[in-house]
């Protein structure tokens, strides 16, 4: 365990020259124009989220540039402790991710009284965080498998996928009547207990996938 944590601080380190006051300043702009624009303060929160989905591919791009994974057994770092302390490492992003627009969301509330309803607001960060996490779940075995430069191409390939799920269900739901949808809608209102729940064990098993996926493609890597 303490190798794993030592590994997450590393990748901590990794992009640490990334994370300026420039970089803050642009998303804070970007998010006071999402909710002047939508009068809301809950796409500046998806924002967010979306920066940390790139900062996710960084370690690899680093890594790869300068010849830093092969260096990771000589520092007594299996491949095993690499994936397990990247996911560790991308879930405290998200985590630190969430916390960030939870904060710039509350300021702009204040500064452009915007009013904010915390029991809504807290499922659709919970919906954010599952959604990109299932993307970088996608992207993370991608650039396990083929390293940064040859997969991040391929790493955009989530984005159209869940793009496509998206348009099928709006499509398919113009199809299905309105009183069916009703009902279901009504339902998950009921219980959206058993909705969060269901939702939580999708995700657990895509990232289960993810994971295991990862460490198999890594160890057959040759760098």
């Amino acid at each position: 365990m303490k190798k794993i944590l030592s590994f997450v601080k590393l990748d901590f380190m990794t992009i640490r020259p990334y994370l300026t006051i420039k970089n803050l300043i642009v998303i804070l702009a970007v998010a006071t124009v999402l909710a002047v624009a939508g009068k809301s303060v809950i796409t500046p929160m998806s924002m967010v989220i979306a920066f940390v989905t790139i900062y996710i591919s960084y370690p690899f791009a680093v890594g790869e540039q300068n010849g830093i994974d092969p260096l990771y057994i000589t520092l007594g770092l299996d491949r095993d402790t690499v994936v397990t302390g990247r996911y560790l490492w991308a879930l405290a992003m998200n985590i630190a991710g969430l916390i960030l627009s939870v904060v710039i969301s509350f300021g702009l509330s204040l500064v452009l009284d915007i009013p904010i309803v915390w029991s809504e607001t807290a499922l659709i960060m919970l919906t954010i965080f599952l959604l990109f996490s299932l993307i970088q779940g996608m992207q993370l075995p991608i650039y396990f498998k083929l390293g940064y430069t040859r997969a991040k191409s391929f790493a955009y390939l989530p984005f159209i996928m869940i793009s496509i799920i998206v348009i099928v269900v709006i499509n398919l739901g113009k199809r299905i009547p309105v009183d069916k949808i009703n009902r279901v809608l009504v339902n998950l209102e009921r219980n959206p207990g058993l909705t969060i729940i269901v939702g939580l064990l999708i995700w657990a098993g895509a990232m289960a996938l993810s994971y295991i996926l990862s460490k198999r493609w890594y160890a057959k890597r040759e760098f």
